[in-house]
């Protein structure tokens, strides 16, 4: 009975390195903010979205989030790093303001490019 259990472990321990580390989304510490509020792979849109378009933005875009009421939410998110409160299926458009094109508008906080995404759903 005991020598069971010393088979399970190194198993279990393999298969949590399979499911876990086979992830085909590579997320760091700085990407953690843009996690939506979804599940299963909804939540990693924004990521997957921002890691595309590395040609025109950087890593840590600056959002401007636009309600469907017209209120707009300004985000710089190098300082702001509560939690998206969006679910992909709210997200109606993504626009994007490239690194050279949002500098002269947004200063520093344009320095990685912005997105401006306009959301129906409660405000945050």
């Amino acid at each position: 009975m005991k020598d069971n259990r010393l088979y399970k472990i190194p198993i279990l321990l393999l298969l949590n390195l399979f499911i876990f580390g086979c992830s085909s989304i590579k997320i760091n510490d700085v990407q953690k903010r843009f996690i939506l509020n979804d599940k299963e792979k909804d939540k990693y849109f924004l990521i997957e979205y921002i890691n595309n378009n590395r040609t025109l933005i950087g890593e840590v875009p600056t959002l401007i989030i636009h309600k469907k009421d017209g209120q707009e939410i300004i985000r710089s998110d190098e300082e702001y790093k509560a939690k998206l409160k969006l679910k992909k299926r709210d997200i109606v458009r993504i626009d994007i303001l490239s690194i050279e094109k949002s500098i002269p508008i947004y200063g520093s906080a344009g320095k990685n490019g912005v997105l401006t995404i306009s959301y129906y759903g409660k405000s945050n």
